[in-house]
């Protein structure tokens, strides 16, 4: 036998072998990508909707201080501000605002 075709059926065999390890590699790194991905998109969505929220309840707090600086108190606020306010804010906000202790003005300062 020639020498070439005694190393032709190992030479097969290291070939396989070496597709199939650089196929799993292969794999193994896209579905950590696709993992990372994903794990990081719902981070970022979530940070960033506390972002929003926290925005929001920044500018009620500020429109509630209006109000209060304005008429004394804080009965019938909901008809002086707009409803998304109060749909951003949820019900249980809105008791707590008629239920809430507000500072003078003067301690604003």
């Amino acid at each position: 036998m020639k020498r070439a075709q005694l190393l032709k059926p190992w030479g097969t065999a290291t070939r396989s072998l070496t597709t199939k390890l650089v196929l799993a590699f292969l794999l193994t790194s896209v579905a950590g990508v696709v993992l990372a991905a994903i794990f990081i998109r719902q981070f970022v969505t979530r940070q960033f909707d506390d972002y929003v929220l926290e925005q929001q309840r920044a500018s009620f707090v500020d429109e509630v201080k209006t109000y209060y600086e304005t008429h004394g108190l804080l009965t019938h606020i909901e008809s002086a501000m707009p409803r998304r306010m109060f749909r951003v804010i949820g019900s249980r906000d809105l008791n707590a605002v008629h239920a809430m202790t507000i500072t003078t003005p003067s301690a604003w300062r």
